[in-house]
């Protein structure tokens, strides 16, 4: 029975394919509610394995699978989003932490900053004790001596949520983002404690030790720290003049040559394979976590690990394997990633270097499966 199912079944490249690109598909679907099409497109995949798979059903399988989790996925997405919804346009009193900060010092100063809420109190609603990721506008002034990891607690702020219509309320789905507001006169008390990791108070003294032209090249390239001001616009358009302005946005190529650094100081040493490999999971981790993470920072970063995985357990690896897994890790854990161009650039264009490969591989014997 078990040599039948392994003979009759796809192999797993098709499996990742086709769950990968169905996912995608359930993504715009669902989201836009075009059940009609949906419903066409399972029959579609439904003949697909029936009539040319030889009445294979493990495909459909996996795909209803995976539209089942996309669709659980969305409507919780949506359901946190539009939850709470008699604490908006209130003046409430909010506590939070500070999550990140910047600062915008070209023609408007003034800085934007994302808070992890303990509480949000109103008189009338009673206290809301839940976990909610606020997006908060306020002057230059009043936030150049906020830190990142300070406790803050502001009063009489309202908070408010985009139109259906507005464009940013999808940008507030995929950064799970549930309120925003601005804040001019409102009163803010901070607490002197800061809740910062050991590593991330440690990088930060570190830049403190830098010039401002050195910390404008640091932050972005290393950090992924994107600053606007004169300092930061001006490499910038002298590294658009050289040719060089990919370089400067950090992306997953930046940790690949990191970590190749790091392969070759370790090289010629004779320590064990397997514990090179475990300092170079955790180097990669300390790395993820000092950094601000972008799409295709994370795409690097699962696809390395999974190169990390085989390696340790000797098993072959597979970039196209690793590269299908990864994308359906992220659309089943977050769709509304599918609707960014960020998204589509970074794994399209991996795919399109993938696919090249392949073509360059059948051409030449010398290429191994990957």
């Amino acid at each position: 029975m078990i040599t039948s199912f392994l003979h009759n079944s796809i192999p797993l490249t098709h499996i990742f394919l086709y769950a990968t690109c169905f996912t995608i598909i359930n993504s715009f679907l669902i989201f836009y509610k075009l059940i009609i099409p949906l419903f066409l497109c399972l029959i579609f995949l439904l003949s697909f394995s029936y009539f040319f798979n030889n009445k294979n059903f493990l495909l459909f399988f996996i795909a209803l699978t995976s539209a089942l989790i996309v669709f659980v996925r969305i409507n919780k997405i949506e359901y946190q989003y539009k939850q709470d919804n008699i604490f908006l346009q209130k003046p409430v009193i909010l506590e939070a932490l500070i999550e990140s900060i910047n600062h915008n010092l070209l023609d408007q100063k003034n800085s934007s900053l994302i808070l992890n809420t303990y509480s949000i109190f109103n008189q009338e609603t009673g206290s809301l004790k839940k976990t909610k990721k606020i997006f908060l506008l306020l002057p230059y002034n009043r936030a150049k001596n906020l830190k990142i990891g300070q406790k803050i607690k502001i009063y009489n702020i309202k908070l408010s949520q985009p139109q259906d219509n507005d464009p940013y309320k999808k940008y507030f789905l995929k950064e799970q983002i549930w309120a925003t507001s601005f804040i001019y006169k409102e009163n803010f008390f901070t607490y002197k404690k800061i809740n910062n990791f050991w590593y991330q108070s440690f990088f930060e003294k570190f830049s403190n030790y830098f010039n401002t032209t050195i910390s404008q090249l640091y932050n972005p390239l290393f950090l992924g720290k994107k600053e606007k001001n004169y300092n930061s616009l001006k490499i910038q358009h002298q590294s658009l003049y050289w040719g060089i302005m990919h370089h400067m946005a950090r992306s997953g190529i930046h940790l690949v040559s990191l970590l190749g650094l790091l392969e070759f100081l370790f090289h010629y040493s004779r320590f064990f394979s397997r514990f090179r490999f475990l300092v170079y999971i955790i180097f990669t981790v300390l790395y993820s976590l000092i950094s601000v993470p972008s799409i295709s920072f994370i795409r690097s970063l699962f696809m390395i690990f999974f190169q990390m995985f085989t390696k340790l357990n000797g098993f072959m690896y597979s970039g196209l394997h690793s590269f299908l897994l990864t994308t359906l890790i992220i659309i089943i854990y977050n769709p509304m990633y599918v609707f960014f161009l960020d998204f589509q650039l970074s794994f399209g264009i991996t795919a399109i270097i993938i696919w090249l490969f392949f073509i360059k591989r059948q051409k030449n014997n010398c290429f191994l499966i990957i």
